[in-house]
């Protein structure tokens, strides 16, 4: 099977911070037999974003996405592939409850923006 990685975040596009979240996602989906054609850096810009996801989704059958999924208002990722699907984000209980229990193993109580993270697009 054919993939490609699309890294999100305008911190990529400096030279302050090197993207190894796609090479250790291309070592791993190598041993399982997946093969990466492309890798795209894109910046935190909705329509910059919304061209590259449906682009890929025009040339591959899986498409991994490494960033914008935090929970802070420039993390675009959940939302942009949630429109280019034609879906609502939805809240899945199951996501709040592992990061709720992430910020417990640290001893810290989640933050209310955090839910933000457990939001997918339906039928996820």
């Amino acid at each position: 099977m054919k993939a490609e990685i699309i890294a999100v975040g305008s911190e990529l596009l400096t030279p302050d911070k090197i993207d190894t979240n796609s090479l250790f996602l291309t070592e791993e989906l190598n041993k399982l037999g997946i093969e990466i054609v492309r890798k795209t850096v894109v910046g935190d810009d909705r329509a910059l974003l919304l061209e590259a996801f449906r682009d890929a989704v025009n040339r591959v059958p899986m498409i991994i996405a490494s960033g914008g999924l935090g929970p802070t208002e420039d993390d675009l990722t959940r939302e942009t592939v949630a429109e280019l699907l034609d879906r609502k984000l939805v809240r899945n209980d199951a996501i709040v409850r592992a990061i709720e229990a992430r910020f417990r193993s640290f001893g810290r109580q989640m933050p209310d923006s955090n839910v933000r993270q457990a939001m997918v697009p339906e039928g996820a």
